[in-house]
Parts: structure tokens; sequence; C-alpha cells
């Protein structure tokens, strides 16, 4: 299944790349080249302004209602926040200038 793939990608790459891990409970900043799982539903997590080659990894528990912030940058090309409608769903952000966001 695709979606296996993927959240195997996402954890894989933080684990081989020793990225730190934090834990968002509630709507917080996310932090450059950190991995945020989200513990609850209902949560927004902000994108810090990009830089070219910044990482930002997100993974979500059993829910599906946690958007991810865009802070005013473009996610993918579109000037709208993502939601992320998918339960324990894993996605990879990386910065393509400072104004842009894009999947990894």
């Amino acid at each position: 299944m695709a979606l296996t793939k993927v959240i195997t990608g996402v954890l894989a790459d933080t684990i081989a790349t020793g990225i730190p891990t934090a834990t968002v409970g509630s709507n917080a900043n996310a932090t450059a080249n950190t991995h945020h799982f989200v513990s609850a539903s209902g949560v927004t997590l902000t994108l810090p302004t990009p830089t070219v080659g910044m990482k930002v990894y997100v993974t979500v528990g059993n829910f599906d209602t946690t958007v991810i912030g865009r802070n005013g940058s473009t996610i993918v090309g579109d000037a709208s926040d993502l939601t992320i409608n998918v339960a324990n769903m894993s996605i990879g952000l990386i910065g393509t200038s400072t104004s842009s966001w894009v999947f990894i």
C-alpha cells in the first residue's frame, strides 16, 4: 500500500539522520529539521519560514484533523494551509526557497 511506503520512508529518514522528535499536543510552531509527532486531534502546526534544504517531518496519530499552517509560504505551490486528513500519516516537507515548501 502506498501510504505504508510513505510512512516507512519518512520515519526511516528521521532515524537514519538522527533528527530529533518533538511531541505536539496543542497548537504549536514547528521547528526546523525536526520530526513532530502530533498526539492530539485538531492541532495546527505552523511551519517556520523556510530556507533551501530545511526539513520538517510530521506524523499524526489515529485521527484525521491536523492542519499544517503555511505561515505565508506556499506548500507545493498552493497558498493555503495543508490539512492532513488521514489517520496515522507521516509527511516530510523541504524548503525550496524562502517562501515555498514541497513534499519529500
